[in-house]
């Protein structure tokens, strides 16, 4: 699709929002008696994979700008996908009284997703150029996240952590070579966090390194002007995070009303002076590099690594599961505990003949000699297991060690952990379709 340039009509009194629309598609057609534009923008190859996708808005200028690089993070149905699309419509300059409004986040199919699904599958980035007639003065990239807490369940949130992971590991397929602000998007409205957000934002931090704290921005959504009771939320789950910004979007594409008193114009400058005090605090954040992001997920990867070895090892000592090495089936003691009869070790006297003694005695002293070799084989296969366990062990107190003093979330919540708080929080809420849930999320 061809990009509308700044340099389109320069000393025209048309409004650079008004000449994007000329080159602009139309995705929707009089939602609250305005027409929806997609923000017109070139895909940028970028990568051989189909994780990540690039836009760029605009074209380069030219002249010397810096460039802010923010993150967008949320869960799915937080508003984030809105969020983004508010971003834009301020940065172009739209105006309440238009009757139009863009578009920035590309969504797959023919985007009727519902709420309940997330409408980014994929990474994408878009780099809104600089230029004079938008309303922040430096070239804004701004990469958008896929949902997490998907109705495809866990597995599913794992994968976008590891889009991400591997986003900021390959700087050389995107340039994006440091990062201004991680921002969370989460809803005002909510009292505490859901143990799904608490393992997305262990996730999400467990991948930076200790430099990125200040640079972590709260986007509150839904907000009505009170005080968000999803801040003491955060609090308590002792999340970190800079500044804290509230918005809502509702007015985004609301209905321009027949005059009078119109709260969703009241809502739609609130949101405007928002996206101001937003975009100028970004412009102050000192950018950081992803050189120590980039240490922090190799230390990681070494110490999955060693952990996964050690475990084989271990199994080569036997069974730990406390089942019965004997029985043919390896049971668990509880396995015949309700059978009506029990087992009992008798002496039984049995005849055998001198002749069958002597030759058993003959086979096992010819035997003898194997079955020496054998046990100093496996005594020394053991050693050397006991060897590999104890460097595999190092190993991950090194790196154990590293992310403590690197990462800013040196120990995130694993799965079963999450699963685990999952179960509690159900129990103590009495939810009547929590197993239908928990069936969803287990892998």
């Amino acid at each position: 699709m061809s990009t509308a340039s700044a340099s389109d009509s320069p000393n025209s009194k048309v409004r650079y929002a008004e000449q994007l629309l000329r080159s602009s598609r139309k995705v929707s057609a009089e939602v609250g008696n305005r027409d929806v534009f997609l923000v017109p923008s070139n895909e940028e190859s970028v990568s051989t994979t189909q994780a990540f996708h690039s836009y760029n808005v605009g074209l380069p200028s030219g002249m010397p700008s810096h460039n802010k690089v923010i993150m967008v993070v949320g869960a799915t149905g937080a508003g984030k996908s809105t969020q983004i699309n508010a971003m834009i419509n301020y940065i172009l300059g739209v105006k309440w009284e238009d009757n139009f409004r863009f578009k920035l986040v590309h969504e797959p199919g023919n985007g009727t997703q519902s709420q309940a699904d997330s409408q980014t599958q994929n990474i994408s980035s878009y780099t809104i150029h600089s230029n004079d007639h938008i309303n922040v003065p430096y070239t804004l990239t701004i990469i958008d996240t896929p949902g997490f807490g998907h109705t495809k369940g866990i597995k599913r949130d794992k994968a976008i952590v590891e889009q991400i992971r591997e986003f900021f590991s390959h700087p050389e397929n995107h340039g994006v070579d440091h990062i201004d602000a991680v921002s969370f998007v989460v809803q005002a409205s909510q009292a505490r966090l859901t143990p799904t957000q608490q393992y997305i934002f262990d996730s999400i931090l467990s991948i930076f390194g200790k430099d990125i704290e200040p640079n972590i921005l709260l986007l509150i959504t839904f907000s009505d002007g009170q005080t968000p009771k999803v801040l003491e939320a955060v609090k308590k789950a002792k999340l970190p995070f800079g500044k804290t910004f509230k918005f809502n979007n509702s007015a985004l594409l609301a209905s321009r009303g027949d005059g009078g008193i119109s709260f969703d114009k009241m809502f739609w400058q609130m949101g405007y002076t928002s996206m101001k005090d937003f975009f100028d605090a970004l412009d102050h954040l000192q950018p950081r590099s992803l050189t120590l992001t980039r240490e922090v997920l190799e230390e990681r990867i070494r110490l999955e690594i060693a952990l996964e070895g050690i475990q084989p090892q271990i199994h080569l000592a036997g069974d730990y599961r406390g089942n019965c090495n004997v029985c043919p089936g390896k049971c668990s003691s509880g396995v015949h505990v309700k059978e009506r009869f029990r087992y009992q070790w008798k002496t039984m006297r049995v005849k055998q003949t001198y002749a069958d003694i002597q030759n058993r005695y003959l086979d096992a002293q010819g035997r003898k000699q194997d079955r020496e070799a054998v046990i100093k084989g496996i005594e020394a296969d053991l050693a050397n297991a006991e060897d590999a366990v104890d460097e595999l062990i190092q190993e991950s107190h090194r790196c154990a060690q590293r992310l403590e003093q690197i990462a800013l979330k040196p120990n995130p919540l694993g799965i079963e952990e999450y699963l685990d708080v999952l179960i509690e929080t159900e129990k103590s809420v009495a939810a009547a379709h929590g197993c239908q849930k928990l069936a969803l999320l287990l892998p």
